[in-house]
Parts: C-alpha cells; structure tokens; sequence
C-alpha cells in the first residue's frame, strides 16, 4: 500500500489531523441556519442534531446563572 493511498501526502496527512470541534462546527452553521430562516427557508435538523442542539443551550444557561 502506498502512503497517501494515492492523495499527495501532505493531503493525507493533514486530513488525518484535521479536527473540528462541535463548537467550531455551531460557530460556522449558526449564521447561515439564521439566515435561512430570516429568507423564510425550512431548516431541518435531525434528532441527534436537536438533541446536541438542547444540550448545548442547557450547558450555556447554567454556566451564565453561575454566581
């Protein structure tokens, strides 16, 4: 097997490393799931997603109500 399977290497190797966060991933979709909305578009998510999605707000509240 040849490394990179058949991608440049440095390719590989830096999709290997490569890690986006699911707090990187919110900051990004966010503004534009805003702006779907705003336009009248339908945004879906799905039950993981509203899970995370509740999780995350939950989270966000009792770090704010923090004394």
């Amino acid at each position: 097997m040849r490394k990179g399977g058949g991608y440049p290497v440095i390719l590989s190797e830096t999709h290997e490393r490569a890690v986006i966060r699911a707090s990187d991933r919110e900051i990004f979709y966010m503004p534009l799931e805003c702006e779907m909305v705003r336009q009248g578009l339908n945004v879906q998510y799905s039950r993981k997603a509203l899970s995370k999605l509740l999780g995350w707000f939950e989270n966000a509240e009792r770090e704010n109500s923090r004394p």
